[in-house]
């Protein structure tokens, strides 16, 4: 089987966000053309999307750290970030040109723990 994983092209990750990636924007149509071909072929698409809770402790809001610092997050180095893809806001959601994603990956929804990754936690 063949799959496609887009990963987090969140509106917070995108221009204007508030953890935006330089000339993120870029990617989108070169996203929707893959989401397309994989589509068309029935291959399987599948997104993360970042999806945490307000209070996540890898926010430098609920850490006492200043954002951009180092810390420890239940004995991991972590970095403080700001608040970023809060479940159920705007920035958490997919960028608006980005075609119809149907299977999602949730993470990051574990307030106590920080995860870079669609199939594991930190």
């Amino acid at each position: 089987m063949k799959a496609l994983i887009v990963v987090d092209i969140q509106n917070d990750f995108c221009e204007g966000g508030s953890l935006a990636v330089k000339d993120a924007n870029q990617i989108i149509d070169v996203a929707n053309s893959m989401i397309k071909h994989f589509n068309q072929n029935n291959f399987l698409v599948v997104a993360t999307k970042d999806w945490h809770p307000s209070t996540h402790k890898s926010f430098a809001s609920n850490s006492n750290g200043a954002i951009g610092d180092i810390g420890t997050l239940n004995g991991l180095p972590q970095v403080w970030w700001p608040d970023h893809c809060i479940e159920n806001t705007y920035g958490s959601e997919f960028h608006p040109d980005l075609t119809e994603i149907k299977t999602i990956i949730y993470k990051g929804t574990d307030l106590e723990i920080d995860s870079y990754s669609g199939f594991f936690d930190n």
